[in-house]
């Protein structure tokens, strides 16, 4: 339910009550650009084609294990599609898993300065994966994905 916030609505989170996030895991994340404008590329006879952005994600995202050691990552499924992103992510036990731990450290995400400009939805959507009939289910959606792919034509130059 929607609740006013220095006189305007805000829209409650969507994540699930009570739930730890820092615990180890599997999540399925959905994020979208903004107007859901196709910054990633385009879908061309069910496969995707990667714009300049497109590989730019591609590339970050592969390197979330690299640059976080310390939170023990692993990338499972994933599909870039034109206006939005989805991805299968791993937590396995890590430092910030300990309670005690995670709350002496402050993390810094900052890694580096992109000089690609686009915008993200500013919302996100993800799903705590809970057994392994349901990440089999979200794996296939994500291989699937770009078959399916209506294209809403809103493609834009960059």
């Amino acid at each position: 339910m929607c609740a006013l916030f220095r006189n305007k609505y805000h829209i409650g989170s969507k994540r699930y009550p009570g739930y730890d996030y820092s615990k180890p895991g599997k999540y399925f994340i959905t994020i979208c650009t903004k107007d859901r404008l196709h910054y990633f590329g385009e879908i061309e006879n069910g496969k995707m084609i990667l714009s300049e952005i497109g590989i730019c994600l591609r590339d970050e995202w592969l390197k979330i294990p690299e640059i976080r050691p310390d939170m023990n990552i692993i990338i499972d499924e994933y599909v870039i599609m034109p206006d939005h992103f989805h991805a299968i992510i791993i937590i396995g036990e890590n430092q910030y898993n300990n309670k005690y731990i995670r709350n002496l450290h402050r993390r810094n995400a900052m890694h580096g300065v992109s000089t690609i400009t686009f915008v993200w939805q500013p919302r996100f959507y993800d799903r705590i994966i809970r057994s392994g009939s349901e990440l089999s289910r979200i794996r296939r959606y994500i291989i699937d994905n770009p078959g399916k792919y209506q294209n809403k034509s809103k493609s834009i130059v960059i």
